[in-house]
């Protein structure tokens, strides 16, 4: 609330400049002056000044509701912090992909809730690069990702890593000839393919086959091509798709190889999946989960707790 209307309210309350004065350790000089400034600027006087006590005129009497409606609101607001500190209440934003929302997720959002009953969690699903434009809306607060971001625009916590395997039908031929490099999906869980000594198939063999990818714009699609220029070849692509997980289902199908990370083999995939797994040795092959948030937006304190749990659960 401004100055002026502390020293109108005051006046309002004692019916006098001069004990209002006192009150507000000022001359009563001091206080006469602005308050006539303020009566200028509304263009109405806003005591009568020729009763004793002093009385508020019609238009004072509008200013005095309204700075009474500004003290509630005030007061409102105080409350309403003082409870977000300490997470009585308040509200959290939280966005991922398909697959981040669906099988990672899950965990820090039962423990979220658990711990912070009294405040509102709001998830939010689409794809990755529509998810850092709501943000810049104003209409998310975190973003569970594991892609590219402008690191301008947002700042980020990083959870884990996660690592890219070829994955091809096990019904692929080419499958003989690498049967020693090959991984089960229980191998990929053991991190077999994290191993130094595990050993890895000769990509440019699989240049001749059909490959499912995510759609321009998506860092494993970026990351699948880079893979795969390095290692001497454009994949023929047959299918372009908006997640991974259905990029994992398709493969499943047989209806191409794919790039899967190993989050997606350990969450989303069963033991029984029709695929086989290779380790890839590319500087693309790793990269970070992570909690991303808006540079321009204020750190609330349930924006904090989530991703305080979120580190509890996946470091």
């Amino acid at each position: 609330m401004k100055q002026e209307m502390r020293y109108i309210y005051e006046v309002y309350q004692e019916k006098s400049f001069s004990q209002a004065a006192k009150n507000l350790f000022i001359s009563q000089p001091a206080l006469s002056s602005s308050i006539r400034k303020a009566e200028r600027g509304i263009g109405f006087e806003i005591f009568d000044r020729n009763t004793l006590p002093i009385r508020l005129t019609e238009a004072g009497k509008l200013y005095i509701d309204a700075i009474e409606k500004i003290m509630a609101v005030e007061r409102e607001l105080e409350y309403r912090l003082s409870e977000m500190a300490s997470l009585n209440s308040g509200r959290v934003v939280v966005a991922g992909a398909n697959f981040f929302s669906a099988c990672m997720l899950p965990p820090v959002i039962h423990t979220f809730v658990s711990r912070y009953p009294g405040v509102d969690l709001e998830l939010v699903e689409s794809d990755s690069m529509a998810l850092y434009e709501e943000a810049l809306k104003d209409n998310i607060d975190l973003i569970f990702d594991a892609g590219a971001y402008d690191a301008s625009l947002f700042a980020s916590e990083t959870l884990c890593e996660e690592h890219i395997l070829l994955a091809v039908p096990s019904d692929n031929p080419l499958n003989r000839r690498f049967a020693e490099n090959s991984l089960t999906r229980e191998e990929v869980l053991a991190g077999r393919h994290l191993c130094r000594d595990t050993g890895s198939a000769d990509l440019s063999a699989f240049s001749g086959e059909a490959f499912l990818l995510l759609k321009r714009g998506h860092d494993m699609h970026r990351r699948s091509l880079d893979i795969c220029r390095r290692a001497g070849f454009i994949p023929r692509t047959s299918l372009y798709l908006n997640q991974l997980s259905t990029v994992a289902n398709m493969a499943c199908q047989g209806l191409g190889c794919c790039f899967l990370t190993d989050s997606v083999i350990r969450l989303l995939l069963t033991g029984g999946s029709p695929l086989v797994y290779y380790p890839v040795r590319d500087p693309s092959a790793g990269r970070d989960i992570f909690i991303a948030h808006p540079r321009k937006k204020q750190m609330t304190k349930a924006m904090e707790m989530f991703i305080r749990i979120a580190r509890e659960t996946f470091v």
